[in-house]
């Protein structure tokens, strides 16, 4: 252990020393490299979910350009640190409500720019964006995440986020894949059929926090 003494002068005029331990602040201590490193990872999960930012757009470059193969490369790295940021953030025990907005904010637009661009490309109503959109407003505002409160996810919203990527792998997969080229008619219909669950999750939250109003008025 390294250690000094420093003399410090008291109110009752003696001069007295005291022990400093400059162990733990050793480049080389074990406990200063890892909390150096933590220190560092706490920026992970973060990066992660905002990762998803870049993959939207680029992700909507490659549809355009018909680069199927990279889209779905694309998508892939979306759905991986979808799956990783959380897990890692509470690992870390640096899981946070501003951390949970960023995640699925970052969900939303990726599902929201990734269905809008496969959607101009079939020439399919741009309605499921839009409902995707509208949701996830009224998500953020009904669970005061916007003040700093964690997201209160419904269960049927959760479903409707888990159909979203699911939906954009499927289209992307018929559209790159010729095995899965005979499923384009039927995503269609589960466009809409989602598009139709999204309204009904909009209408499920409002209606439940009408009748929360009302109980405490």
């Amino acid at each position: 252990m390294v250690s000094q003494h420093v003399r410090l002068w008291h109110a009752d005029g003696f001069l007295r020393s005291k022990p400093l331990n400059f162990c733990y602040s050793h480049p080389l201590h074990p406990d200063f490299i890892k909390g150096s490193i933590i220190s560092r990872l706490t920026y992970l999960p973060n990066a992660l979910s905002l990762s998803r930012v870049g993959w939207a757009l680029a992700l909507a470059m490659s549809i355009s350009h018909d680069l199927w193969t990279l889209a779905l490369v694309l998508y892939l790295a979306a759905v991986i640190t979808d799956m990783v940021d959380g897990p890692v953030a509470r690992h870390l025990d640096i899981d946070s409500a501003w951390g949970g907005l960023l995640d699925h904010g970052s969900d939303a637009f990726f599902v929201i720019v990734g269905l809008t661009a496969l959607s101009l490309h079939l020439e399919v109503t741009l309605i499921l964006p839009v409902l995707i959109g509208l949701a996830f407003l009224q998500y953020v505002f009904d669970s005061g995440a916007h003040l700093g409160e964690h997201l209160i996810a419904s269960q049927l919203g959760r479903y409707n986020g888990i159909a979203y990527f699911a939906l954009i792998g499927l289209m992307l997969g018929a559209e790159g894949l010729p095995m899965l080229e005979p499923i384009k008619g039927p995503m269609i219909i589960v466009y809409w059929l989602l598009s139709l669950s999204t309204l009904l999750s909009i209408f499920d939250r409002w209606r439940g926090r009408t009748k929360l109003r009302k109980l405490n008025s």
